[in-house]
């Protein structure tokens, strides 16, 4: 059976900043999410499936194809979200 893992995030209080405000911070944490999964080689593509979610981002990675993905690489993932939102 195929399984897959989401990681969702969200934006606090994201509505109540300007236009600007959220157009920066939904940018920058897309390039994030983007240069983490680059750095562990994993290629965005019909496996790993970024979807922007309007006040933050889900990012979908479906088992199985030519990724390997291990805890150690989810852990860095979530944990270089948290980095950027820091």
């Amino acid at each position: 059976m195929p399984a897959a893992t989401i990681i969702f995030t969200d934006i606090v209080s994201f509505s109540g900043k300007s236009t600007d405000v959220q157009k920066d911070l939904v940018l920058g944490m897309s390039d994030a999410v983007r240069d983490c999964l680059g750095g562990l080689s994993i290629e965005i593509g019909d496996n790993v499936i970024p979807l922007s979610t309007g006040d933050g981002i889900a990012v979908a990675i479906l088992d199985g194809g030519e990724i390997e993905l291990n805890k150690e690489k989810l852990l860095t993932l979530i944990a270089s979200v948290k980095n950027w939102a820091q």
